[in-house]
């Protein structure tokens, strides 16, 4: 069989039919006895896909055959291959080249041991069943050949992606991209329970949320456009895998997304590509926080204060502490106070005052530094509005033209610095 393609079209099939393979994930497993994790598989039919799969994510792309789509192959097969190899050797050639792949069979199979086993007889061993040899030529006839081994298809199964749009949802890519980058930095790294590592979908009454929490804080980003019927009442997305996904969908196009709770993955389709990202379990669903114990809330309006003062205010304070500070709200003077006091005694204590518009009402509470410039910095507008129940057990941060994204704050209530009141 014998595959000549463009290098753009096989360098752009490759990164994204080849994702699961090309992932951190895959490729950081070293092991001899995962090498096919690094493969991709090959199936010529009245298309040229590439596909590939590891137990976190999955992924698939379809080319037409054609001059025109830039793939021309006359015969129909399906072969596995090293991805990240082919992958480097497509980039090392020009843009103008055509690179030709001619799949070799061999007479007999080879058995290739996994496990170092010299027999090559072992259950980990896999079958070599082509010589894949790999010609380049650029316009100007220049050119370069190598040759990778090619492993029985069959050691990589085809995969199903998706295929019932009843329950889709559709996103743009940016406002996909906008929920990800303005939510997921407040859940926590990578962790070894897999609860808060996670971005979570929740309906809550009529509306469909998007979640991120580490407990100590939480972004809140509101979905007003998507159909509460679509969602599982909670569902989560591994925010590390979601990631990964996220960097090869196409920019400008709308991305078709479904949740299926019961096979416990999230399908994600643009036009030639799909992606399927295998999501938490039940157990680990059921043990992150419910969306209603923020929603839940009854909250009012604190203050509305100008974004580059609070921020002015917020770094002076981590000049004393990295951690925290206490904020002073008081309604006769419409004025906010930040005092921060030295962890370890080092330093004077810190204090800026703002006059504001408007105090609704009196209170003081300790909130964490670095959180707040986080959310200030995420909603990147001039006029930030404050909420907060009547304990001043939270503080709610929201873009005042912005209703569709929120920032909680949770109160720090054993803070030893601030026991007593300050003078």
């Amino acid at each position: 069989m014998k595959i000549a393609v463009t290098q753009p079209v096989l360098i752009e099939s490759l990164k994204k039919g080849g994702l699961a393979a090309l992932s951190t994930y895959a490729q950081a497993d070293n092991l001899a006895a995962n090498l096919l994790r690094h493969c991709v598989r090959i199936d010529i039919t009245d298309k040229f896909t590439v596909s590939s799969v590891n137990n976190v994510i999955a992924s698939q792309f379809q080319v037409a055959l054609g001059k025109e789509h830039g793939v021309i192959c006359e015969d129909q097969g399906s072969l596995v291959i090293p991805a990240k190899e082919l992958l480097d050797w497509a980039n090392a050639q020009g843009k103008d080249s055509t690179l030709n792949i001619t799949i070799e069979p061999l007479e007999h199979a080879q058995m290739i041991s996994l496990a170092g086993d010299d027999d090559g007889q072992d259950e980990l061993a896999i079958r070599k069943v082509a010589d894949v040899n790999l010609v380049a030529r650029d316009k100007k006839k220049r050119g370069s050949k190598w040759a990778l081994d090619g492993y029985d298809k069959d050691s990589v199964e085809v995969q199903t992606f998706l295929d019932n749009t009843e329950k889709t949802f559709t996103l743009s890519i940016d406002a996909l991209k906008d929920i990800f980058t303005n939510t997921t930095f407040c859940a926590l790294n990578p962790h070894s329970e897999h609860i808060l590592d996670n971005l979570a979908l929740q309906v809550y009454k009529d509306g469909v949320y998007a979640m991120a929490t580490d407990m100590k804080r939480c972004a809140i980003y509101s979905l007003p456009n998507i159909n509460k019927d679509k969602i599982p009442e909670k569902f989560l997305v591994s925010i590390n895998v979601l990631e990964t996904a996220l960097k090869e969908l196409e920019a400008d196009i709308n991305v078709e997304l479904l949740c299926s709770p019961e096979n416990g993955q999230l399908f994600m389709r643009q036009p030639k590509f799909d992606i399927r990202l295998t999501c938490p379990d039940e157990k680990t669903v059921g043990a992150y926080p419910p969306i209603e114990i923020l929603l839940g809330y009854q909250c009012s309006d604190l203050a509305m204060i100008d974004a580059n003062s609070f921020t002015r205010a917020l770094k002076n304070a981590s000049l004393v502490n990295k951690f925290t500070a206490l904020f002073h709200f008081n309604k006769d003077e419409k004025s906010l106070t930040v005092r921060a006091r030295s962890e370890n005694g080092i330093y004077k204590p810190s204090v800026s005052a703002m006059e504001l518009e408007e105090v609704h009402t009196d209170g003081r509470a300790v909130w964490a530094l670095s959180h707040l410039k986080e959310a200030v910095r995420h909603l990147g507008s001039q006029s930030i509005q404050l909420l907060a129940p009547e304990d001043f057990s939270i503080l709610v941060v929201r873009d005042s033209e912005n209703e569709f994204l929120t920032y909680y704050a949770i109160t720090i209530r054993s803070s030893k610095q601030y026991e007593q009141k300050d003078e």
